[in-house]
C-alpha cells in the first residue's frame, strides 16, 4: 500500500484452493493448514502414549462410550459438513466388525486382528469407489442438477460477478527492482510525481487476479464442439427429451470397454425417440475412426478433456440427461441394459415399445 491506499505490490498467487475434501469442503490454503494444526494437535496424546506404553485396548464398557461419542461428533460432521449420513454407516460397521474380532480372538494377535477387519473394511469401500463410480457426487454434474442452469453468467442470474484486475509492472530506475500495480489502482497510483519519477512502464499485460467476491459460474469450460468445430453445446443440452452421453476422457485407455453395451443402448434410444452422442477429447478424424472401429452409430463430439473427468469419473462412461438435467450416471462396469434403461420412460411409452417388439 502507498500512502494514497492504493495496492502497488501483491503476493505470487499459485494455489487458491485446497484439494483434501474437494468440492465436498472447499478450503482455502489457510483453512487447511489451521485444519492440519488442530488434526496434529489431538494426534499428539496417541503418539505420546504409543511411546509411553500406557495405551491399551478398552474395555468393552469403555469402548461403547468411545464408539457412541464417536459416532455422534461423526454424525455431527457428516450433516453439518458433508450433507451425507453414509460416513456414519460406514464408521458403525467398522465399529462393528473390530468388536465382532476382539469377541472371537484372544491373545496377542487380538489387536491385530482388529487393525486388519478395518482395513478390510476401508478396501472395499476404497475399491468400490475406484472400480464403480463415487458413492457421493459432490460436482457440478451431480444428478438432479441441470448442466445449463449451472452455466449462466452472474449477469442472466442477475448476481453479482467477481471483478478482476491486471497486473501492471513497472521497474524502479534507480534498482531495477519491479513493482506490481493493479489495473484498479493504476490511475491513482500513476498520477503521483513520486512514482512517475521513480518507475518506468515495464508491461500491461500481466496476470488476472480476482479482487472482489461474487458469483462465478459452477460450469465454465463445457463445450461440445462438432466435426466443423462449432459449439453446439446449447442446441444438445436444451433440446426436449432424453439424451445419452457416452463419455470417455482417454479413447485408447478405454480399450473400447463396454461398448457393446453401448451400441444396444444406441439401438434402443432410437427405438424411443431418444437421442444419443458420444464426448471425447479426439479430433472430428479420430472420432469418426473410433466410431468406424467399434460400430458406434450415434455422433461424436469433441470436449475439454479436464471437463470430462469432471462429467464423469470413468473412462468410458455414460450419463444419462433429460433437457440439461443429470438424471443418472453409471461406470463402464455398470452400463445399464435396455430393459433396465426403459424404466425411465413413462409407462405408456413403454407399454408401446414392448408391443412394437
Amino acid at each position: 500500500m502507498d500512502a494514497t491506499g492504493a495496492s502497488v505490490e501483491i503476493a505470487n498467487q499459485c494455489v487458491l484452493t485446497c484439494g483434501c475434501f474437494g468440492n465436498a469442503i472447499p478450503l482455502t490454503p489457510y483453512e487447511s493448514f489451521l485444519k492440519d494444526v488442530v488434526l496434529s494437535i489431538l494426534t499428539l496424546p496417541i503418539l505420546w502414549g504409543a511411546f509411553a506404553g500406557w495405551t491399551e485396548l478398552n474395555d468393552r464398557r469403555r469402548a461403547v462410550g468411545v464408539v457412541t461419542a464417536s459416532l455422534v461428533l461423526i454424525y455431527g460432521f457428516s450433516a453439518w459438513m458433508l450433507d451425507w449420513l453414509f460416513p456414519v454407516l460406514f464408521a458403525a460397521l467398522a465399529f462393528l466388525v473390530a468388536e465382532g474380532l476382539r469377541a472371537r480372538i484372544r491373545g496377542k494377535a487380538q489387536e491385530w486382528a482388529m487393525a486388519g477387519g478395518v482395513l478390510v473394511v476401508c478396501a472395499v469401500f476404497q475399491y468400490q469407489t475406484y472400480a464403480h463410480l463415487p458413492m457421493k457426487d459432490y460436482t457440478a454434474y451431480a444428478p438432479g442438477k441441470s448442466i445449463p442452469e449451472q452455466m449462466k453468467s452472474a449477469e442472466e442470474l442477475g448476481l453479482r460477478p467477481p471483478v478482476y484486475a491486471v497486473e501492471y509492472t513497472f521497474r524502479n530506475r534507480s534498482t531495477g527492482q519491479d513493482t506490481t500495480v493493479l489495473s484498479s489502482d493504476w490511475m491513482k497510483v500513476y498520477n503521483q510525481p513520486w512514482f512517475q519519477n521513480t518507475y518506468e512502464q515495464v508491461s500491461f499485460d500481466g496476470d488476472e487476479v480476482e479482487i472482489a467476491e461474487g458469483y462465478t459460474p459452477p460450469i465454465q469450460d463445457l463445450q461440445f464442439l462438432d466435426a466443423n468445430g462449432e459449439d453446439v453445446t446449447e442446441s444438445l443440452l436444451t433440446a426436449p427429451g432424453y439424451l445419452l452421453v457416452h463419455v470417455s476422457k482417454d479413447v485408447p485407455a478405454s480399450e473400447g470397454r463396454g461398448q457393446e453395451a453401448l451400441n444396444a443402448l444406441a439401438d434402443f434410444a432410437q427405438r424411443s425417440g431418444w437421442r444419443m452422442m458420444g464426448l471425447t477429447n479426439l479430433s472430428a478424424g479420430d472420432n469418426a475412426a473410433f466410431a468406424q472401429r467399434v460400430g458406434a452409430t450415434y455422433p461424436f463430439y469433441a470436449c475439454d478433456q479436464t471437463e470430462l473427468k469432471i462429467l464423469v469419473r470413468s473412462n468410458p462412461g455414460l450419463v444419462l440427461l433429460h433437457e440439461g438435467v443429470v438424471v443418472e450416471k453409471w461406470a463402464w462396469r455398470d452400463f445399464p441394459t435396455p430393459e433396465e434403461l426403459s424404466g425411465y420412460l413413462p409407462a405408456a411409452v413403454r407399454a408401446g415399445a414392448s408391443a412394437g417388439e
